[in-house]
């Protein structure tokens, strides 16, 4: 993002996440913790977000959470036989 780290610490923020299939968006109120600058970026600012907890919606705890599963399922999965 674009700024100086030192003055976004602690500023309310909002992520937006958009999904498809269905397609979906949602806002994620949070705030600013921590910033990191950018090599050769003096502009530029690497920034950590802290969500309200009580304000994520509960379509996107299930959208996470139905992608957690389908990693650890495609994980566990059996390696595919070597060719012949």
């Amino acid at each position: 993002m674009l700024g100086v780290g030192k003055f976004l610490i602690g500023k309310d923020a909002v992520f937006r996440a958009d999904f498809e299939d269905p397609r979906e968006s949602f806002m994620l109120p949070g705030r600013f913790v921590r910033s990191e600058g950018i090599e050769g970026k003096d502009d530029m600012v690497a920034l950590a977000m802290a969500y309200d907890e009580g304000k994520v919606p509960m379509g996107y705890k299930i959208r996470i959470n139905d992608y957690v599963n389908t990693v650890r399922a495609d994980s566990r999965a059996p390696a595919p036989a070597p060719a012949k």
